[in-house]
């Protein structure tokens, strides 16, 4: 058996992690976390010795991760230190720096177990796919495997990994994926490299059955007493069998208030209509990514008109299904200019709430749709008549 110990100064819990955990869990490997700042990390490392440190990374993380590397094995820490996500997936000279022994390419469960087995059983680790390695001053670049075709066979994500944690032991929501993958090709988005990087290796868009689904949300609520439902797939509407499947058996067994993610040309009456069926669609959020079309399409490769969007619309309103949008906000100016299909109304910063803080200075821009906030998000039942009364207040306000 091996000790694994994440790493992170973002108290945030990421799913991916999460889902490694509950892998190496289900193969006899003991997991941990660790989160704070660099010398919260060194003390915690010191007082609980691990076998392997590895640091989940975004590249707006990459810098600290070195740091935080370098300082622990300065502090005398010997075990190997691996990097995986998506800084050291699509830049993975980052294995040059002295301070990184592996980095990880891809998904992460099958590696992460080879090398949690040959650490047990001190086997080479320098044939690992996914990983690059380096190993007496020298590079070891292996090829990627194949994507987990089945993701039902892959454990629940080990939500107990952070919820042991008293920041997230009380935490009122859960994020829950039920796919992998994405087959558009914006070009803002990770997924088109993603896409490149592993053809050939199977198929990128993948889906968990729906009764799992199902039975994982029943016992995230029994387990930790959870009150709402994130879906952070980037678009649950892809498949539509899939999707009303799933919604008519959420609609009939669980009552849970949940958001997701849709893409706005997906959307027709049967998609909008189950989701207000259940009972407990709070919102669903779509990329608008600019309001001028040129951009969205020919820059972004967004590939959706404004007429989709604004039917998406209708229909989301038709049923009463708050929608928030993600849009562009490089500025106060360009923000005026490129969504026409909607209003904008600037308020003073302290209105900013959470369905609306895109803050430009001393201001919040607000997006008005006729006679209505374009974006309401509740995020429990319990209060939502609290917000639904903060955004009639701010409605009134900005009308004002």
């Amino acid at each position: 058996m091996a000790k694994v110990t994440f790493i992170q100064n973002v108290w945030f819990e990421y799913i991916g992690i999460a889902s490694i955990s509950a892998f190496l869990k289900a193969h006899g490997h003991e997991t941990d976390i660790v989160l704070g700042d660099t010398d919260d990390v060194i003390k915690k490392i010191k007082e609980s010795p691990t076998d392997l440190i590895g640091f989940p990374c975004m590249t707006i993380h990459h810098e600290w991760v070195i740091e935080c590397a370098t300082k622990l094995k300065e502090s005398g820490v010997v075990v190997p230190i691996i990097v995986g996500g998506p800084h050291p997936t699509f830049f993975p000279e980052m294995i040059e720096h002295p301070s990184v022994d592996i980095i990880c390419r891809g998904e992460g469960e099958l590696p992460m177990k080879g090398l949690a087995d040959a650490l047990s059983s001190d086997n080479s680790i320098n044939k690992i796919k996914n990983f690059w390695v380096k190993e007496n001053g020298k590079i070891y670049k292996n090829e990627l495997g194949n994507l987990v075709e089945d993701i039902d066979s892959l454990p629940d994500p080990d939500r107990d990994l952070y919820r042991k944690n008293k920041y997230f032991r009380n935490e009122e929501y859960a994020q829950v994926l039920v796919s992998r993958g994405c087959p558009y090709q914006c070009s803002f988005c990770f997924n088109i490299q993603f896409n490149k990087l592993h053809k050939g290796h199977g198929k990128t868009v993948r889906y968990r059955s729906a009764d799992r689904v199902i039975k994982e949300i029943k016992e995230i609520k029994d387990k930790h007493g959870v009150g709402y439902i994130q879906f952070i797939d980037s678009t649950f509407n892809l498949n539509k069998r899939w999707f009303l499947e799933f919604f008519e058996k959420y609609k009939d067994e669980l009552d849970i208030p949940f958001t997701c993610n849709i893409r706005a040309n997906l959307c027709d009456e049967r998609t909008a209509k189950a989701l207000a069926d259940t009972g407990n669609c709070v919102s669903v959020r779509f990329g608008v990514e600019s309001g001028n079309p040129r951009v969205r399409n020919e820059i972004l490769k967004k590939n959706i008109s404004d007429e989709q969007l604004i039917e998406a619309r209708r229909m989301y309103k038709k049923y009463n299904i708050p929608v928030k949008i993600i849009y562009d906000n490089s500025s106060k100016q360009s923000l005026s200019k490129n969504i026409p299909l909607f209003e904008v109304k600037f308020l003073p910063k302290e209105y900013a709430s959470p369905a609306s803080t895109n803050i430009y200075g001393d201001k919040v821009a607000i997006l008005l749709w006729e006679e209505e906030p374009l974006a309401i998000v509740i995020k429990n039942k319990k209060i939502a008549d609290a917000y639904r009364s903060f955004f009639s207040l701010l409605w009134k306000t900005a009308k004002s």
